[in-house]
């Protein structure tokens, strides 16, 4: 398995204070580059992204793949999440509130 976005994503000095900020335990880029290699994930390919915390793995999935994803969180505030997603430019993450109206699975 190659970590080929997320060692580029990590040796890129700005993205150190991102990754301090958006990290609530083990790395969440990783962790999705490892789960994504197993499948086949194509461009604009819908993804529920259940329990994302702050979004890294969702960060990789719309970045690394082109994935439009859907991220939600019990415990991180998916409007703080969303905003989060916006001032990064990547507009594909869709937070989903608790009550799931903005999801299409609902």
């Amino acid at each position: 398995m190659s970590n080929i976005f997320s060692n580029k994503f990590i040796a890129d000095e700005k993205n150190h204070t991102l990754l301090k900020d958006m990290m609530w335990g083990p790395n969440g880029i990783r962790q999705a580059e490892e789960l994504a290699s197993h499948f086949t994930i194509t461009k604009n390919m819908k993804i529920l992204d259940l329990g994302c915390g702050m979004g890294l793995s969702a960060l990789y999935l719309v970045q690394a793949h082109g994935a439009e994803v859907f991220a939600t969180d019990l415990y991180a505030d998916p409007t703080e999440n969303l905003k989060r997603f916006q001032s990064l430019g990547i507009a594909a993450i869709l937070g989903c509130p608790r009550c799931g109206k903005m999801c299409p699975w609902y």
